[in-house]
């Protein structure tokens, strides 16, 4: 079409505008994304009160709890502290990019050949999808993989861009993503409870409240410097996020989806194929394979493509396989397209009728 050609056109015009805006390190073995200053926003509203939790609080529950307090925050803090880091340096699963086509940027976009159909037909079973292709990476995107318009990277299983953690969330770090949430949402709640907890134990207790000669809250409150009561408001709002988001993936991971196709509401109306059942789904997300990253590689074959990534050529030919969790595989393949079969470093190829998703 024309707008494709256009777009294919002032891409190869614009300078470095197929560039990665990821940061990559070690081979790959560490990935940030440009947004950074959230990330460390996120570490220092989790990190604070933690820390004034455990200075201002759990001296006033030794009493009651000796030093189980200490250990509980402590350990959920220092969990999901790990997940948090692993969801945000981890690749989240991008996918090479291709070699860009030679296009002459004086001709007109009428004249340009277009090399590649906007789509290929991916067949399911008995179902149809279309696998697209990018312009800006030059690759024929493989199922439940977009584009991220932050990164500028296209991602497998793509989930969506987060800018607390500062990465985009996809097939390879997703399960430490929900493992943050919800070891985040346990401490929050544990924090909120006992702080109650000591506010109720010192009230009833105090000699103020059994004599009735005067304000036993207030000085059960001027003991902790009113922390027993700010932290927990603190955490009853960072609940009401942090607990909703938590919420919302569980019940993704339950129906098989990810938060991209939820927003464009695919799947609503015919059944979700990667659906296996709320048992199979949730183990999926949870105990998923080791899934092999493009990025981790020899850097003695390094070749340097732009935006800095330099991945190797996965192996792919004939026939492949959509990963369905634990169960039996569903192979696909494509209808009618028959291409001549290319050769270059890093491309994730589908000329010769094949797709791994």
């Amino acid at each position: 079409s024309y707008t494709h050609r256009v777009c294919v056109l002032v891409a190869s015009i614009m300078d470095r505008s197929d560039a990665s805006r990821s940061h990559i390190h070690w081979g790959g073995r560490i990935i940030t994304g440009p947004d950074r200053l959230y990330f460390y926003f996120a570490l220092v509203a989790y990190a604070i009160p933690v820390g004034l939790y455990l200075a201002r609080v759990c001296p006033l529950l030794e009493k009651y709890m000796s030093v189980s307090p200490y250990v509980v925050v402590g350990y959920l803090f220092a969990i999901s502290i790990i997940f948090f880091f692993i969801a945000s340096f981890a690749d989240p699963g991008i996918i090479p990019r291709g070699v860009p086509p030679d296009i002459d940027p004086s001709a007109s976009p009428f004249s340009i050949e277009e090399k590649h159909p906007s789509a290929k037909k991916v067949r399911i079973g008995n179902r149809e999808f279309e696998s697209k292709w990018c312009d800006t990476c030059n690759i024929y995107r493989p199922l439940r993989s977009t584009h991220c318009a932050v990164c500028n990277n296209c991602v497998e299983k793509f989930d969506h861009h987060c800018p607390w953690v500062g990465n985009c969330i996809g097939k390879r770090n997703y399960r430490y993503f929900l493992l943050y949430l919800y070891t985040t949402n346990l401490n929050v709640c544990f924090v909120i409870a006992t702080c109650v907890a000591e506010i109720v134990l010192d009230t009833t207790r105090s000699p103020l409240y059994q004599s009735s000669q005067g304000n036993a809250l207030k000085d059960t409150l001027d003991q902790s410097q009113y922390f027993a009561i700010i932290i927990p408001a603190y955490a009853l709002i960072g609940l009401g996020f942090v607990g909703g988001l938590g919420g919302f993936h569980c019940w993704l991971a339950a129906k098989g989806r990810t938060t991209n196709e939820s927003i464009k509401k695919m799947f609503f109306r015919q059944g979700n194929p990667w659906d296996m059942g709320v048992r199979r789904n949730c183990y999926s997300v949870l105990f998923p394979p080791s899934y092999i990253s493009f990025l981790n590689h020899d850097k003695t074959s390094d070749i340097e493509l732009e935006g800095g990534i330099s991945p190797p050529t996965p192996p792919l030919q004939g026939l492949d396989t959509i990963d369905m969790g634990r169960g039996a595989p569903t192979q696909v393949g494509y209808e009618g397209m028959q291409a001549p079969a290319t050769q270059s470093a890093g491309i994730v190829s589908t000329e010769d009728n094949s797709l791994r998703v």
